[in-house]
């Protein structure tokens, strides 16, 4: 009876510290309470603990919690393990990462394999910068931004520094040196570097460069024709009505910028007036930036494409 006493009461004992762990306690945690080989084996049998990986446990009838196998998946790759990745991204309250699945990053080279979360191996561990979020240890902001990047598509990732930079969630300087500390020898940072570029101290692109890139990419993939340096009637007030590139049967206007972002952030209000006074006229402005130019050149040419089709379809729909 005693016995049976002693082994409810580890049972208590763990099911309160798994209150206060996501709904996990692990394996060091139950030799720490008392319980013995037999014990683990016992409670597994009965199903009275659930494992959870390979070094934790939840007891019966406690719901499995992401931020739970987030924990019990740290156990399981070691102590210097981090959250990482995209978990990183949702633990840090980052637009569109919900749901994410669960990462963690550990030294190259440890081998480890784990059943509850993709492990994610780097040679730079060492350098990689970090914080806390609860009990969990992830990799810091502008670090987790260099590690996501080369999952995302050029725009989504656009909008994400964007969107962090404005809501000081990142750091610019830090995003700079965290590129810079953890991009050697990674592949599909080509987006992130040319959105870094873009966000830096500097002369404009030459308007001539890009406009021969931009011949460049829609030639190669045989766009229809544009008109060039075209003056639109109606616009007396400065600047001048001149865009880059019409399409005048749909009267779409495609305008090149080669500005720096900051120049860009700075010129929002003028830029707003010049395409709400060419929508006026009846025109749609396609604003089209050095770097996704020079990144995503095929989704430049599929998205002018696509607006391209809805306005012959809206032309020929009101005839």
């Amino acid at each position: 009876m005693q016995f049976q006493r002693m082994r409810d009461e580890i049972d208590e004992r763990l099911r309160r510290l798994a209150e206060r762990q996501y709904g996990v306690f692990s394996f060091d945690q139950t030799e720490a309470q008392g319980a013995d080989p037999y014990l683990r084996s016992q409670r597994l049998l009965a199903r009275r603990w659930i494992a959870v990986g390979a070094a934790a446990y939840r007891m019966a009838g406690a719901p499995s919690t992401w931020r739970g196998l987030l924990l019990a998946a740290h156990w399981d790759a070691g102590r210097r393990s981090l959250v990482s990745h995209a978990s990183a991204a949702q633990l840090h309250g980052w637009p569109g990462f919900a749901d994410s699945p669960v990462e963690i990053l550990v030294p190259k080279s440890l081998d480890h394999v784990c059943t509850i979360a993709h492990v994610r191996e780097t040679r730079r561990f060492d350098l990689v910068r970090t914080t806390t979020v609860g009990l969990l240890p992830l990799v810091a902001p502008s670090d987790t931004l260099v590690h996501v990047a080369p999952t995302l598509r050029f725009r989504r990732l656009e909008w994400l520094v964007d969107e962090l930079v404005g809501a000081k969630s990142v750091d610019l300087k830090r995003l700079h040196a965290a590129f810079n500390t953890l991009s050697p020898g990674c592949r599909g940072l080509r987006g992130l570097r040319a959105l870094l570029e873009d966000r830096s101290p500097g002369d404009p692109i030459p308007n001539t460069e890009l406009e021969k890139l931009f011949l460049k990419v829609v030639t190669a993939r045989g766009l229809p024709r544009f008109e060039r340096q075209i003056n639109l009637p109606g616009r007396e007030q400065a600047p001048p009505g001149r865009v880059d590139f019409l399409w005048p049967d749909v009267r779409i206007i495609v305008e090149l910028d080669g500005r720096r972002w900051h120049t860009r952030v700075r010129d929002f209000e003028r830029d707003s007036e010049r395409r709400t006074h060419w929508l006026g006229l009846g025109y749609a402005t396609a604003p089209v930036t050095w770097a996704r130019l020079s990144t995503s050149p095929d989704d430049v040419c599929a998205d002018l494409l696509s607006a391209r089709r809805r306005a012959l379809s809206g032309r020929v729909g009101a005839r």
